[in-house]
């Protein structure tokens, strides 16, 4: 037996000017007795596709969309959806619950060889304006929520139950400014990026359950985020400013409150944890993106890649150095010649 909810494209709207993406999804389950082997009861969303098998189940269409027209269409559609200039803004909410045994008076009343009961939050947000005229502006926000409740239920398998509650978060910023040539003095980039995230696999005080073998409630959240500003002006140019910020805000948590009668293992798991964002380079060379960063120089062609720009000032600074070390070297040396001649050395 399987009930499911579930949003698994993204929406389109304002193009990369105003991404808004608002997935919610929810599965609710009152005053019902389900009898069965393997039961699954799941709500899930997920923004990273465009168009899904789903969309033309068992029509003509489907066979055709691992053809090329297709990879072309989905490529076209998420060029567009992410493409601004100057300014880029993308908004994310995303929500997906589950909750079992919803009425206050008769209890939910599963039995089942197995029962699995998850809710999961999967959110991409990007925000990559290309530079226009001397400023660039990212917003990327994102409020995330994954929640199992099993409220007034009785439950009981022969084998395993579990009860998961995942947020899995891909926020990318990437604000560059360039004075772009003559007349322009100035480049401005800012860059933020806000996750807020609520993750929650909860078994509430009212329910009761047997379990034949292993009970497992986890709750998981996993961060990526990639705040990067860059901002430059060519010799010509006389001021750039960058500005980078990052807030994350969320709670993970795994909780028992009720009566479970348990015959093998019972794992209860709160985990959350941060990783990178891997994009390959050249098509091949992996490339790791995480953390916030800010870069503005003035007075230098920027080379537009963040870590290329801080080597390049560095090694400048070093060679600015190395000049006029060279150059104090050779005054020295001269001042002391005419010391020494006065002197009457040689």
């Amino acid at each position: 037996i399987l009930i499911k909810a579930a949003e698994l494209n993204a929406q389109i709207t304002g193009a990369g000017f105003a991404n808004v993406d608002i997935l919610e999804v929810d599965v609710n389950i009152g005053a019902a007795a389900i009898y069965g082997g393997s039961v699954r009861i799941v709500a899930e969303v997920d923004n990273k596709s465009y168009i899904t098998d789903h969309d033309f189940g068992g029509s003509p269409i489907e066979p055709l969309l691992d053809t090329a027209a297709a990879k072309g269409q989905k490529l076209v559609l998420k060029l567009f959806d992410k493409k601004a200039f100057g300014v880029a803004v993308t908004y994310v909410r995303a929500v997906t619950q589950v909750n079992i045994g919803t009425s206050a008076t008769t209890p939910t009343v599963i039995v089942a060889d197995n029962l699995e009961v998850g809710s999961k939050s999967t959110v991409r947000a990007f925000a990559k304006p290309s530079g226009l005229k001397g400023f660039g502006i990212a917003v990327a926000i994102v409020k995330s929520e994954a929640v199992v409740n099993i409220g007034n239920a009785t439950i009981t398998t022969a084998k395993d139950v579990s009860i998961t509650a995942k947020a899995d978060h891909t926020v990318k910023v990437d604000a560059k400014a360039k004075n772009n040539g003559p007349g322009k003095l100035a480049a401005v980039a800012v860059g933020v990026s806000v996750v807020e995230s609520k993750v929650a696999a909860i078994i509430g005080s009212d329910a009761v359950l047997t379990v034949g073998r292993n009970l497992t409630v986890q709750a998981e959240t996993i961060d990526r985020n990639s705040t990067q500003v860059v901002a430059a002006t060519d010799p010509q140019g006389v001021i750039a400013i960058a500005v980078a910020v990052s807030v994350e805000s969320g709670s993970t948590t795994a909780a028992i409150d009720g009566d479970a009668t348990v015959a093998g293992n019972v794992n209860v798991t709160s985990k959350q944890s941060k990783t990178a964002i891997e994009k390959k380079r050249l098509f091949v060379v992996p490339t790791y993106f995480t953390g916030v960063a800010s870069s503005a120089s003035a007075g230098t062609a920027p080379t537009g890649n963040l870590l290329d720009d801080l080597k390049s000032a560095y090694t400048k600074d070093k060679k600015d150095k190395a000049a006029k070390s060279k150059q104090g070297d050779k005054v020295t040396g001269f001042a002391q010649s005419l010391k020494d001649k006065v002197k009457g050395g040689p």
